[in-house]
């Protein structure tokens, strides 16, 4: 560029007619050194800028990759959370049944202490007659039922010997009347 801009005075001063002074190039050998001292300072600040730039993408890639963990963690903690309600929805229908069967079971509990509390037992010789008085009374239906079953077997006996008796007597008419 410099090279460049330095052709194109030199094209001018040579249309202008003037011709070059050693003060030109003086001139132009200080800007050029003012440019270059520009141009290394820009470098400079250039490089900087970088290494900050660089110090920074460090920095944020740490920050996008602790980004990364801190939602992993907590789509672990939002599936947690979700299995927990699910199963306190299962421990509350749980916690209903129990409900139902533990009034249930009080209720049963309240009749049988207030049976035991009404309820009279006998004396225990009272219960020993019972007992002697139930044996006896098994023995005597035993005893009843057997002579049902052989009042029965002679009522049937009886009634087969009517029939036959009664259709030997048809027969008998039914002859003489032939």
């Amino acid at each position: 560029m410099l090279i460049r801009k330095a052709k194109q005075q030199l094209a001018q001063r040579k249309e202008l007619g003037e011709l070059l002074h050693a003060v030109d190039f003086e001139k132009l050998s200080i800007e050029n050194q003012d440019y270059a001292k520009m141009l290394e300072e820009k470098n400079l600040y250039v490089i900087d800028m970088k290494r900050i730039a660089g110090y920074y993408h460090l920095k944020l890639t740490q920050h996008k990759q602790k980004l990364g963990d801190l939602l992993r963690k907590l789509n672990e903690v939002k599936s947690e959370i979700i299995t927990k309600q699910d199963q306190i929805k299962e421990l509350n229908i749980e916690q209903r049944i129990v409900d139902v069967k533990v009034k249930r079971l009080n209720k049963k509990l309240q009749n049988l202490l207030s049976f035991m509390d009404n309820h009279i037992a006998p004396d225990i010789l009272e219960f020993v007659h019972i007992q002697v008085e139930c044996e006896e009374l098994d023995k005597t239906y035993k005893l009843l039922q057997r002579r049902r079953n052989i009042e029965k077997i002679i009522f049937e006996e009886y009634r087969k010997q009517t029939q036959i008796k009664k259709k030997s007597r048809m027969d008998e008419e039914a002859r003489q009347r032939q």
